[in-house]
């Protein structure tokens, strides 16, 4: 019933040494973002650096009040999408409408299965999946 991702030859350190590779490449791309920021910061005046702080307050109540106004359509969206049931797609977005998922104890059904073998015949497991999680960490002051 459980259904394993093959390991094909890939041990736990050789994954975790990717991973840390992986952390690691992140925050090269982060801290050269910052230096490149800095470096722009440091040929500008002061009087360019006021302006494009003057033109960053402006924008920043328009940005804020579009930003209020997108999420309250996205969940009025979520609410009508929800009612209907069903997704809703247009030329650029769309809203995917997915049933909720069905939890079943599994070691429950399985003792019932024993007693009952055609309830095995509607028992199926999809592949496995994996995703990257970034773990926030804590920064010491």
């Amino acid at each position: 019933m459980n259904a394993e991702i093959p390991v094909l030859g890939t041990s736990v350190n050789e994954i975790k040494f990717k991973l840390e590779l992986l952390a690691q490449i992140e925050e090269s791309i982060s801290k050269q973002a910052m230096e490149k920021q800095a470096l722009l910061d440091s040929i500008l005046t002061e009087e360019q650096k006021q302006k494009i702080k003057d033109i960053q307050e402006e924008f920043n109540p328009i940005e804020k009040e579009q930003e209020t106004r997108k999420q309250k359509l996205e969940s009025e969206i979520i609410m009508d999408v929800g009612q209907l049931g069903e997704s809703v797609t247009t030329d650029k977005i769309q809203a995917v409408y997915v049933d909720g998922r069905i939890k079943v104890d599994t070691k429950a059904l399985m003792l019932i299965a024993k007693e009952h073998p055609e309830i095995r015949q509607t028992i199926s497991q999809g592949d496995p999946y994996v995703t990257i999680r970034r773990i926030a960490t804590k920064k010491s002051t």
